[in-house]
C-alpha cells in the first residue's frame, strides 16, 4: 500500500484510489490504468510549467 499526495507516485502502482476534496465532502474512485497515466502526465506537465516561470 502506498499513500501519497504525489500524483507521480501513481506511476509505480497498478491500483490507484484517487481521493479528492469536493464541495460535498470527500470523493474516492478507482482509476483505470489510462486515468492513472493521465494523472501522472498532467502532474509532470504542471511541474514543468512551474519551472519555466
Amino acid at each position: 500500500m502506498v499513500i501519497s499526495h504525489l500524483h507521480a507516485a501513481a506511476e509505480a502502482v497498478d491500483d490507484v484510489l484517487l481521493v479528492e476534496r469536493t464541495p460535498a465532502g470527500l470523493s474516492a474512485r478507482w482509476l483505470t490504468p489510462a486515468q492513472r497515466d493521465e494523472l501522472a502526465q498532467a502532474d509532470l506537465v504542471s511541474g514543468l510549467q512551474a519551472l519555466a516561470r
